[in-house]
């Protein structure tokens, strides 16, 4: 079993992020419903810390992820991740190559799941940072994949310049709830990130839109 989803893993291509992110501009969000997220707080809640599965890992390609360029911590009692990223950087304006206008990444976790249960994203939070000038504009997309499940595809989030410091976005959280994996399945988890800068045809006009750290935290229950 984990021989298959390693090779799963491994073999994802490139191409993936492109159809992914091309979903998330065109898909509207994933409908919210505080009832039922009030319940999967609960149904969560009565699973034993120990009965729950866990990330084994986690896998990086894009070009906002290089070899090396990102790392992984997964806390102790294994319901989250935080990826760190160096060279997830968009940026436009002189000396900056037109290819560099736009940066993506997959992360591919490996998530063990025991029989009888099923998770979900509870929340995933972005940092950056955005420097812009007038007239620039940025956009970060995203786009969640759990193997068997439907893809969640969240609103776009964009930048307008002139600005300038640090941003942190809740992207999935109690107003966009994650889908549920398969009963027993949902091995691999995807998360498809882009972020792409517009000058609008301004040959000087110059900016930065980075995406420095991802922070996932899974929630478990019985299956339904």
């Amino acid at each position: 079993m984990s021989s298959n989803k390693e090779t799963v893993m491994s073999k994802t291509p490139l191409r993936f992020v492109a159809p992914l992110i091309l979903i998330s501009a065109c898909a509207p969000p994933s409908p919210g419903d505080e009832a039922p997220r009030t319940e999967q707080k609960l149904k969560r809640t009565a699973v034993a810390p120990s009965e729950i599965g866990f990330v084994e890992k986690v896998e990086y390609q894009g070009t906002g992820c290089g070899s090396g360029s990102a790392t992984t911590a997964i806390s102790p009692d294994n319901l989250a991740v935080t990826s760190v990223f160096s060279e997830f950087l968009a940026a436009i304006g002189p000396g900056n190559d037109p290819g560099e206008g736009a940066k993506n990444c997959l992360l591919m976790m490996q998530i063990n799941v025991p029989a009888g249960l099923q998770y979900s994203l509870e929340s995933v939070d972005y940092r950056g940072f955005a420097q812009l000038d007038e007239g620039v504009t940025g956009t970060r997309r995203s786009v969640y994949v759990i193997s068997g499940s439907p893809i969640q595809a969240t609103p776009t989030a964009r930048f307008t310049g002139p600005s300038e410091g640090d941003y942190t976005q809740e992207d999935v959280g109690p107003d966009a709830r994650g889908e549920w994996s398969p009963c027993g399945g949902g091995q691999v988890l995807w998360i498809a990130a882009q972020t792409e800068l517009d000058g609008h045809g301004h040959r000087d006009a110059a900016g930065v839109l980075s995406v420095d750290s991802i922070d996932s935290e899974l929630q478990w229950r019985r299956c339904q």
